[in-house]
């Protein structure tokens, strides 16, 4: 009787304590800039390993680093890694310049409780898909990655929600497994390394778990630090105890005469008369923009062959700079072969990209809109479409349509801009651009910029998740002249989005894509 007493206030201090560290480490962490790790002295430059998670792998980061000593330096995120939507926004903060050896992590506490996130889109999909972008982002820095599962979550209604947040909140094994799932399938698509924690407190739950708390105590995080520095060890193989090898130097890139922040991937500048790109490089000085993609209107395509050879003398003016999109409309051609011919003697003139497609009063995969989409993937053109799904490549909510489009022309890089933008808050634009590697979207137009701003956290977040897939871009034209900027400069500002992310959007997107990198 005695022996069960002790146990039990013995495990109700410990995940007192718990809970006391806890209380602190629930900061409103999101809106705060992330904090690096900080790294123990490496004299031996032994491999550095990376610890991501909640206050639950603060409770057995000592005891891993102490198991691993001589054979690995360990650090933590000096964070709490809190939910996926804090994560996506503060990894590259995390992981920095560091040559990381492993990195092995977590999330799912938080985003199935949420806390102080509650209202966020924490739904096991979300989840899904965050984690997937958390994934692909940590695998860039060549690190082995190792994913311990979520451990369990208490049977009773958790205690900060209800005593700090007056809500009764109760996860179900059925939910607990969906979101375990979810992650274990992102981790399968990516042939991440597997530490079950999970299997291993289940079992013991009730004498390291108390009823009411995530936390477990001391013997609980002891009984994980020996498991995780046993991963690290099977991850770091041969690695273990040596020193790192370093990093190659890279050869620098080069560089072209032309400066500007920014690569605008879509404006409209007349080009068929002498002249009227010194107009556009003009604008292009005065707004820091180092590139541009022009796409012709039909107002402004060439109407004659004697206009068609002063574009092309034109374009080659600014062979570095301006980039030129070519377009026919679906009624201008019968059949995919018409449309090849005319679009190779296109590529074979300097066209970078098909566009702006309009599609006017078609479906979005009407048989005259996908002739376009097969004859830009057998020659190889990406194509912008404009999408508005009244009048313009009509679709519905969800786009199927489009999805349906992205299935048939994998080959195709396929480029999202207009109403498309509706979407977002309905979550069918992060699905598609995290679905389908040939989807990318450019942010220009009014519609984008609205929805954008209408929730600038979850449009930061959604830019930081997508980074790679995103251009930045300002609908400018002829008509631009001598205007104000366009919204879209100061916005780029006011997301505050980290700078390798910033990067991508405003210029290496768009650089990769239209072949202005080697």
């Amino acid at each position: 009787m005695s022996s069960s007493v002790s146990v039990t206030s013995s495990l109700r201090l410990a995940v007192g304590y718990a809970l006391m560290l806890a209380t602190t480490l629930f900061a409103f962490e999101k809106d705060k800039p992330a904090t690096p790790p900080v790294i123990p002295p490496n004299t031996n430059n032994l491999p550095l390993v990376l610890l991501i998670g909640d206050s639950i792998s603060g409770g057995y980061r000592g005891g891993v680093a102490k198991a691993l000593e001589g054979k690995a330096i360990v650090a933590k995120s000096s964070d709490n890694g809190e939910s996926t939507a804090v994560g996506v926004l503060k990894i590259d903060g995390w992981l920095g310049d560091t040559k990381w050896a492993v990195i092995h992590f977590n999330w799912g506490v938080w985003d199935m409780y949420g806390w102080q996130y509650a209202s966020d889109d924490r739904s096991p999909a979300m989840y899904a898909q965050r984690l997937e972008a958390l994934v692909v982002r940590m695998k860039k820095t060549g690190a082995k990655l190792i994913w311990a599962t979520t451990t369990p979550v208490p049977p009773k209604a958790e205690g900060t929600m209800l005593k700090r947040f007056k809500k009764e909140v109760v996860i179900t094994p059925e939910l607990e497994n969906q979101y375990r799932e979810a992650a274990l399938a992102v981790m399968q698509k990516h042939g991440v390394q597997i530490n079950d924690l999970y299997a291993l407190l289940k079992p013991r739950q009730s004498e390291f778990q108390a009823e009411d708390n995530v936390h477990f105590s001391g013997g609980g995080s002891a009984l994980m630090a020996n498991q995780v520095a046993d991963a690290i060890l099977k991850s770091l193989g041969a690695e273990a105890g040596k020193a790192a090898q370093p990093t190659p130097a890279i050869a620098p890139e080069n560089v072209t005469s032309a400066t500007g922040r920014f690569v605008d991937a879509h404006v409209h500048f007349q080009a068929c008369k002498a002249g009227e790109l010194d107009k556009a490089a003009a604008w292009m000085k005065s707004n820091n923009v180092q590139r541009i993609i022009n796409y012709p209107l039909a107002q402004s395509r060439p109407k004659n062959d004697a206009e068609r050879k002063q574009m092309l003398e034109n374009y080659a003016k600014y062979k570095d700079r301006i980039g030129r999109g070519c377009v026919i409309f679906p009624d201008e051609v019968n059949s995919v072969e018409e449309a090849v011919k005319i679009i190779t003697q296109e590529k074979q003139d300097g066209a970078v990209v098909f566009g702006e497609h309009y599609g006017e009063n078609l479906k979005f995969d009407d048989p005259k809109n996908l002739r376009m989409y097969e004859a830009c993937a057998k020659v190889g053109l990406s194509i912008m479409f404009h999408y508005n799904d009244r009048v313009r490549n009509i679709d519905e909510k969800g786009m199927p349509r489009l999805e349906n489009v992205l299935k048939l022309y994998p080959s195709c890089t396929i480029i999202a801009h207009g109403d498309w933008w509706r979407s977002l808050p309905e979550g069918s634009c992060g699905r598609l651009l995290q679905a389908y590697p040939n989807l990318y979207a450019d942010i220009s137009c009014t519609v984008g910029r609205a929805g954008i701003r209408r929730d600038m956290v979850r449009s930061r977040e959604f830019f930081i998740m997508h980074a790679d897939k995103l251009l930045f871009g300002t609908d400018s034209g002829w008509w631009s002249f001598g205007k104000s900027p366009a919204p879209e400069f100061a916005l780029m500002d006011e997301l505050k989005l980290p700078k390798e992310v910033e990067e991508k959007i405003c210029r290496k997107n768009a650089e990769r894509l239209f072949g202005w990198t080697k």
